[in-house]
């Protein structure tokens, strides 16, 4: 039904040509390098450990969300916003000092005095700054937004705001983000591995086998401003059906959605509609007449007659 209704929205005019596909989505930026996990070798403890320090209890649950941002418009995808919503309870200090650091990474921008969860005022801001970047770069395009099915996606604020907007909203349905937002499928798993990557290699490079907070900061900016600056969509897009160019589908895609993709119609010539005809006519014979069925009750066996033996008295 999701694919049925982007191809409506193309056919109603939101095409590649005139709109612009924009998929937004969060997901949790750590405040460490992860270790190794699982069956390890355990080292002796004459044996240091390089670069790794334990995670306390306040890092691991003093995390950053990153709501990211791409489009299918290679040109336009080098602008648009990606915004850091860190938890700032306690270190708003830190994440003011981080805001130098801004400069450097022009479409990074970070968010203060949050929690580090997504609310449906921030998205309003996240659509605000999205509705800016497109009315100046392309303002006599449409504007369609993919979101996943999240409560805070779907308020009636955010919705109205986005209609306000001139944003025309699209909701992937539940359990289908992984074969169906562009974000999940391509994007995502690539920033994590070379921020992971980025991550390893500065701890290698300091003297103590530690980063303080701004080189953290400084490095996930980086980062982000590396991979979605330069990362194009378009193909992405096609291969999740929300574009119209020529583009092999994914076969889970395919899968999930079989009669989204069909032929088109056709009138059926006289010899297919007996054929057709005939073989419904077969399957409601079946399926009548397969087993047998007593519609009125049957009455039970009637019990053999008992023969009495008469005595007959003999009169002598």
């Amino acid at each position: 039904m999701f694919l049925i209704w982007a191809k409506h929205l193309r056919h109603a005019g939101y095409g590649e040509h005139n709109s612009i596909w924009i998929n937004i989505d969060e997901t949790a930026l750590p405040l460490y390098v992860g270790g190794r996990h699982g069956n390890i070798v355990r080292l002796p403890k004459r044996i240091g450990k390089p670069f790794s320090t334990k995670a306390t209890l306040a890092e691991r649950r003093a995390h950053v969300t990153l709501l990211a941002t791409v489009c299918n418009d290679s040109d336009l995808q080098k602008h648009m916003p990606q915004v850091l919503m860190p938890n700032t309870v306690g270190k708003k200090r830190l994440w003011r000092a981080a805001e130098t650091v801004v400069a450097e990474t022009p479409a990074v921008c970070i968010e203060q005095t949050t929690t580090g969860w997504i609310t449906a005022d921030l998205l309003v801001k996240a659509m605000r700054r999205i509705k800016a970047v497109c009315t100046a770069h392309a303002p006599e395009k449409h504007i369609v937004l993919v979101m996943d099915g999240h409560s805070t996606h779907v308020t009636k604020e955010v919705l109205r705001r986005a209609r306000a907007m001139g944003m025309r909203p699209l909701i992937i349905p539940a359990k289908l983000t992984p074969q169906l937002q562009v974000l999940d499928v391509y994007v995502f798993s690539q920033f994590k591995l070379a921020l992971h990557r980025a991550h390893t290699a500065a701890l290698l490079g300091s003297d103590s086998g530690t980063q303080d907070f701004i080189a953290w900061v400084v490095t996930t900016m980086r980062v982000i401003q590396d991979v979605f600056a330069n990362f194009n969509a378009c193909e992405a897009f096609a291969r999740v059906g929300q574009s119209g160019h020529v583009a092999p589908l994914r076969q889970e895609l395919l899968s999930f959605a079989p009669n989204a993709w069909t032929p088109p119609p056709r009138q059926l010539s006289q010899d297919e509609l007996w054929f057709l005809l005939g073989r419904r006519l077969r399957g409601i014979h079946r399926q009548m007449f397969t087993t047998w069925t007593h519609y009125l009750p049957v009455p039970p066996p009637m019990a053999a007659p008992r023969l009495k033996r008469l005595h007959s008295k003999t009169t002598l």
